[in-house]
């Protein structure tokens, strides 16, 4: 029938799930659709369905199509184009543009776009936008409302038209498997719940095959650079709940296909990190083989009117004359003042250096102590919007020497790309620590570079005299040793002890927006709750949303959870707006008309835009883990140590966390969960190939 829409009662923009109450003219019912956007009041729209009786709400409609109608006279176009559904077009454009063509103007945005570009105030961005949002308004709500019926959310439709445009819907009959592939943020069992949806039977080779794929990601996810043959068959297995012929029959076609490959020794990788495993190999050989460098090396006796100690002169010399080297050091033992050294040497010497770290806190902390402009490695090695770096074998550094920081964070991919950047002249210094945890990306390249003995490792191990004799250095290193701290409760490191997990998370709150700012002088932006998990009382999910709540207090603009001048993080590389997995910044505007979030992130001069489609890269960041805040600094930070978390409780977990401090550390908890972390060393073994042709010490 056609009906018009008299009031819409509920529209979620997550699933599309819509309440209308509409009339055909003779009668007034409620009919239930799926709609990627909310309807006007006013709007007519085709609508067919069937009746139902709800128990709750009685007779409906529920839609199985909603066709919107367009509007034909000119006040009804203007009112339809002014009401917000169009990005770009706001009522006093709509006046402008429905003042020129008239009743001819649906037709000019569907035939012939670019005379828009006749309306004053309309430029080619402007046209741009207008172009875009008008597409997915005509054509894309009917293909985004059949993607939500098939069990996709409206973000994850709204990706999936923009993927594959007109062919969305049937390109995910076909295949929804792909989806997990070719779409961020769409994982195997949400593609898996999809062909289940449209008949796909357990053992079909579309199944099997994602399945496989998605388990070898998975083992990537977790730091691994490969699994044995027969851990990945019981993997895939587990996920699939199907014999193990066939995913051992789709395993070789996989490996056929050359979508994934298998060594001498049964050990399966995805191709990319094979390929970076071998490339860092035969790169850091040909520099370990290259001849030492002549330096004048005078220890410079000014750094902090400290003299050198004699392991750190060793060090910063040895870096400074060899192609490729290895610094590490627990908290405290002087890598700052060697680093400072080394930059010194390299001076003096007129070599030509850059600095860079992982993440942009540890960068601007680089930066810092050194007086020398430091880059994130993205950065430095200029990324494009394709997720390439410029900086590779055809065009590299121009520099001598590039100095890491934090280099225990880097995963085989960054490492590669290092190294593919380097001249042929070129110096590597990597300086870390490798009783932090382990990188988030796959493999663990800092360690098993140290332990094949390819270069030379410089350890420093004396703890040097902290400014004003810091309990947190002393806090960290007992930790290192296996000494279970005994937190002193005065100048920079306090420890609450409580037993209820639901008081601990309530004490975080009151500390976070209260205590701390007033006895210390920290502002709230420079505290950083972390925590061991993400789930549970005191895990970061619950914790982020108390913190919320206390911070925005009656605040009401929000956008999909997310509020004005929130706190929130990146969670996945985005090269097209140049922000990377861990990166924290805040919320400075909401369109909520556009729907559109703008973040300032620190180091970065403009801010990103994030459209509605794209909130699923980022969350709030309050509270965030210990593994996501690695190379980060901040004042303050809040740490709660409980027996909930007994699974992540581990030495190098409460020993990265109590380092992320530059100034008060504050921990919340129990002795027993603080012991049970301190005595636990059994690290997940990671399944890497780096160097294992390698005979070399042990770390």
């Amino acid at each position: 029938m056609t009906a018009t829409v008299e009031k819409t009662i509920y529209h979620n923009q997550e699933n599309g799930y819509t309440v209308l109450v509409v009339t055909d003219g003779k009668e007034r019912f409620v009919a239930t659709c799926t709609m990627p956007f909310s309807l006007d009041n006013g709007q007519q729209i085709d609508i067919e369905g069937q009746w139902v009786n709800d128990p709750k709400y009685g007779r409906q409609l529920k839609a199985t199509a909603v066709q919107t109608k367009d509007p034909t006279t000119a006040e009804g176009i203007k009112a339809y184009l002014s009401s917000g559904i169009i990005s770009g077009i706001g009522p006093a454009t709509s006046e402008r543009i429905v003042f020129m063509f008239g009743a001819d103007t649906l037709t000019v945005l569907d035939e012939n776009p670019n005379r828009l570009l006749e309306v004053k105030g309309i430029g080619n961005k402007t046209l741009e936008r207008i172009s875009s949002s008008w597409k997915v308004k005509r054509e894309g709500a009917t293909i985004i409302s059949e993607l939500c019926r098939i069990g996709l959310s409206i973000t994850f439709a709204v990706k999936v038209y923009k993927q594959y445009g007109s062919e969305a819907v049937q390109a995910t009959k076909d295949n929804p498997y792909k989806l997990a592939d070719e779409i961020w943020g769409i994982g195997f069992k949400k593609a898996d719940e999809i062909a289940s949806h449209l008949g796909f039977v357990q053992d079909h080779p579309f199944r099997v095959k994602s399945g496989i794929l998605f388990a070898l990601k998975e083992a990537q996810n977790e730091g691994h650079c490969y699994l044995p043959r027969d851990v990945l068959i019981k993997n895939a297995h587990e996920l699939l709940q199907i014999p193990a012929l066939p995913i051992d029959t789709a395993l070789n076609m996989l490996i056929q296909e050359k979508r994934i490959l298998e060594t001498e020794q049964g050990h399966i990788y995805m191709p990319p990190v094979y390929i970076a495993e071998r490339f860092i190999e035969t790169k850091a050989g040909e520099l370990s083989k290259q001849p030492l460098m002549g330096v004048d090396f005078e220890p410079d006796t000014s750094i902090e009117q400290n003299v050198l100690t004699s392991e750190q002169h060793k060090a910063a010399l040895t870096s400074v004359t060899h192609h490729i080297s290895v610094i590490t050091g627990s908290a405290g033992t002087g890598k700052t003042t060697t680093l400072k050294s080394i930059i010194k040497c390299l001076e003096t010497n007129n070599y030509s250096y850059r600095l860079c770290a992982p993440t942009g806190k540890a960068a601007k902390r680089m930066t810092e102590v050194t007086g020398v402009e430091a880059k994130t490695i993205h950065r430095l090695l200029e990324y494009d919007p394709s997720g390439k770096f410029r900086r590779n074998e055809e065009n590299p550094f121009i520099e001598d020497f590039i100095v890491v920081d934090e280099a225990s964070m880097i995963d085989v991919f960054l490492a590669a790309s290092l190294f593919k950047a380097l001249p042929s002249h070129g110096s590597l210094v990597f300086i870390g620590d490798p009783h932090q945890l382990p990188p988030v990306g796959p493999g663990n390249f800092f360690n098993d570079l140290i332990i094949s003995a390819i270069c030379p490792v410089s350890r420093l191990s004396h703890i040097m005299r902290q400014k004003e004799q810091s309990n947190v250095i002393t806090i960290a290193n007992e930790i290192n040793n296996g000494i279970v701290p005994v937190i002193p409760n005065e100048k920079d490191s306090f420890f609450f002890k409580i037993e209820e997990p639901l008081k601990i998370a309530e004490k975080i709150v009151e500390l976070t927006t209260r205590s701390i700012p007033e006895k210390f002088g920290i502002p709230f932006e420079d505290i950083q709750v972390i925590s061991p998990m993400k789930n549970g009382p005191i895990g970061t999910r619950n914790l982020n949303e108390l913190l919320q709540k206390a911070v925005q207090k009656d605040k009401k603009v929000s956008l999909r959870g997310f509020m004005l001048d929130d706190k929130v993080m990146q969670i996945a590389n985005n090269y097209k707006k140049e922000v990377f997995n861990g990166d924290i910044g805040f919320i400075t505007f909401i369109d909520t008309e556009e729907q559109k979030v703008y973040v300032k992130y620190e180091g970065k001069d403009d801010q990103v835009e994030y459209e509605a489609a794209d909130l699923d890269e980022l969350t709030l960041a309050y509270a965030t883990t210990v593994h996501k805040y690695q190379g980060s600094e901040t004042r303050c930070v809040i740490f709660p140590v409980h027996t909930s978390h007994y699974v992540m409780l581990r030495r190098n977990l409460l020993y990265t966390a109590v380092t992320r401090t530059m100034d008060k550390l504050i921990m919340l908890g129990t002795q027993k969960a603080l012991a049970i972390g301190v005595k636990n060393i059994n690290e997940q073994e990671r399944f890497t190939g780096l160097f294992k042709q390698q005979k070399g010490a042990a770390l």
